[in-house]
């Protein structure tokens, strides 16, 4: 009510219509040229900076989904580097194994096996990366010394714009104990 001018200037990113600036005045019965192109400047800059929040938002969503799969899992997720050293590490790990995030990262992936198998988890993993894939299938440690039988089975892929390895292990105890149970049986 008692508006004696109204305006409204498109916001436009990449060529679309995104919104619209809309002015309204209850003194002025036109926008002077100096204050019009002002507001029609800042309806352009408007566009560029309403795309980037979006794209910031969509961002900031992916990554919490991401982050909740990752978190959600009940398997060991690991992601590894070339040389096997651990860039991360899933709250099963922490949680079944142990130990903190911190002590994990500079750690490699062998170090979480006993030392009677750090070779053989050496050699597969290095069978791995040079693209001649091998799951590996030996007991994993906790800090305290408890063993679980661990299947890890590996995909490539990019952290942080590093290529990695994305080490997934399967606790696989109940299926040996199921197995050693009927070879007894035998």
């Amino acid at each position: 009510r008692g508006l004696t001018a109204v305006a409204g200037l498109p916001i436009r990113h990449a060529g679309k219509l995104i919104g619209v600036l809309a002015l309204a005045s209850h003194t002025e019965k036109d926008i002077p040229p100096t204050t019009r192109d002002a507001i029609e400047t800042i309806a352009a800059q408007m566009g560029s900076a309403l795309a980037r929040i979006k794209s910031q938002t969509e961002l900031q969503r992916s990554k919490q989904n991401f982050t909740e799969l990752f978190d959600s899992l009940n398997d060991f997720l690991f992601v590894l580097d070339s040389k096997a050293h651990i860039v991360y590490a899933n709250p099963v790990v922490t949680r079944r194994l142990g130990y903190e995030s911190a002590a994990l990262s500079g750690m490699t992936l062998a170090d979480l096996y006993a030392e009677n198998h750090r070779q053989a988890v050496n050699a597969a993993f290095g069978l791995v990366v040079t693209g001649k894939y091998r799951p590996i299938e030996q007991p994993i440690l906790s800090i305290s010394g408890e063993a679980f039988g661990v299947e890890m089975v590996f995909s490539p892929g990019y952290w942080d714009g590093q290529q990695v390895w994305f080490g997934i292990g399967r606790d696989i105890s109940a299926r040996q104990a199921a197995a050693a149970a009927e070879q007894e049986h035998r």
